[in-house]
């Protein structure tokens, strides 16, 4: 985590080194709106390969007493501001009324730039890459996660020999098609022909 000492100031809203977040009026008033600092860090894109996105926010928050804390929320919960309880408990303090609660969200959201990211939960072709755990593949379902090919490299010569043998179980006719359809199948190309087996 980073040190968030560099105190930020985005138009009425300022952290100050008392670790809050504070509106400045145009008389030079000031309201606490936290006892805490947050940023967002990253805001994430999530694809889950059905044409469902999901935003994600990771947040990162201080406290006075120098405590950090990191974690992701959703952006429909973020706005809500749940995660204050759930995720920093009974120290951070906030505004009761549902006006200044969207006041410290317009803070924080101010006050952060965060990195923008794009994460998929599934696997597949996208955009001319294929996907593919251990790769440009994160947050998979548990279901998913043996689909690692990087990992299989190193077994590549093997898994080669073990495919090969295929031809030894029928005759040629039979099994030189099957092992052709399988190697083939993960490069998209596009053919005017099935395979029925």
């Amino acid at each position: 985590m980073k040190d968030i000492t560099a105190f930020r100031i985005a138009g009425p809203y300022r952290e100050m080194p008392d670790g809050g977040i504070y509106r400045f009026n145009e008389d030079g008033r000031s309201e606490e709106l936290a006892n805490f600092i947050a940023h967002i860090e990253k805001d994430i894109t999530v694809k889950d390969g059905e044409g469902i996105e999901e935003r994600i926010y990771l947040v990162e928050v201080s406290f006075p007493h120098g405590k950090q804390v990191t974690f992701e929320v959703s952006a429909t919960e973020f706005r809500s501001l749940v995660w204050v309880d759930k995720e920093l408990g009974a120290r951070a303090m906030i505004p009761v009324s549902t006006h200044k609660k969207q006041e410290l969200v317009r803070a924080i959201q101010k006050l952060s730039s965060p990195v923008q990211e794009t994460r998929c939960r599934h696997l597949g072709w996208v955009g001319g890459h294929f996907l593919m755990a251990g790769d440009a593949v994160s947050d998979l379902p548990t279901e998913l996660n043996g689909y690692d090919l990087m990992a299989a490299q190193a077994g590549g010569k093997d898994a080669i020999r073990k495919s090969l043998n295929l031809l030894r179980i029928a005759p040629r006719r039979q099994t030189v098609p099957l092992i052709a359809a399988m190697v083939t199948a993960p490069l998209a190309i596009p053919l005017d022909f099935v395979l029925w087996v």
